[in-house]
């Protein structure tokens, strides 16, 4: 009985400690303290199939291209001027609003190869993983246009975030009824890719360009296929072809004042000796 009852005292069969904790009031009370750290999966798919619950749907709205541009088009006014450079970005990389606001153009911006490692330097890749992507010509010609190395300004400083308040009040401007949001962005531009006019995106392809890959299988492939001309140049010319159609549609022109539209060429201005 005196080894049974130590027992119940120390450590139990499933590995918990017995103790006394004091109570928010003061009491004391019998707790039990693991020793070891359980795993805990708390993934969604596992979730559903032990609880048999039905799993969340995917975001049912998405905005049409008449009610995108309705939103970029008002953003013509140097107190959004903030908003329109998040909304360029965004379109333009489909990457997560962090990405967006954290993208240092001097350090993850390669021109010569025309490539976009939205990872910046010292981060560690997580489930979210921040892809390699191609630089579209549209980005192309906003970045050298701005010529910052972080482009979204908030008086006068880089903006930290973008919150969903501030795209929610541009939406209602816009007279668009639907919870837009920071990842209504991404979203379009996963949708709408599937449906560009004679450019067909593959699902791997459009994967890669969303992060939706094995965080700890990049590095070292993911350079040397960035070397490949043909690398993600679906979903970039796709995104540049969505790009033309969306500023067709708004009253702001989504493209910089030194892009030439269709062509691919962004004008160099000259800088003197």
């Amino acid at each position: 009985m005196a080894s049974n009852s130590h027992l119940a005292q120390g450590v139990d069969a499933v590995g918990e400690q017995q103790s006394s904790l004091p109570h928010a009031r003061g009491r004391e009370r019998e707790a039990k303290v693991l020793s070891i750290v359980p795993y805990i999966n708390d993934s969604e798919e596992d979730v559903t199939k032990v609880t048999g619950l039905v799993r969340s749907k995917p975001r049912a709205w998405i905005p049409t291209d008449a009610e995108l541009a309705a939103v970029t088009s008002q953003c013509d006014g140097d107190d959004l001027e903030h908003v329109f450079r998040y909304l360029i970005i965004a379109l333009n990389t489909w990457a997560r609003p962090e990405a967006i606001c954290q993208l240092s153009v001097k350090t993850q911006v390669n021109f010569e190869r025309g490539t976009i490692d939205m990872n910046p330097p010292g981060r560690v890749q997580n489930k979210k993983v921040r892809p390699l992507i191609r630089l579209t010509d549209n980005l192309r010609g906003w970045l050298l246009h701005w010529d910052l190395d972080y482009p979204i300004l908030y008086k006068g400083k880089p903006a930290k975030k973008i919150d969903n308040r501030t795209l929610a009040k541009a939406a209602k401007r816009a007279g668009i009824t639907g919870a837009f949001t920071r990842y209504t962005l991404r979203h379009y531009m996963a949708t709408r890719v599937r449906s560009v006019d004679a450019i067909q995106v593959s699902r791997e392809e459009r994967a890669a360009w969303m992060g939706h890959v094995d965080p700890h299988h990049r590095t070292t492939e993911a350079w040397y296929e960035s070397q490949d001309p043909d690398y993600l140049v679906s979903a970039a010319r796709a995104t540049d072809a969505i790009m033309v159609r969306l500023d067709q549609l708004s009253r702001k022109t989504l493209f910089s004042p030194n892009a030439r539209p269709t062509t691919g060429l962004t004008l160099l201005k000259s800088r003197a000796n």
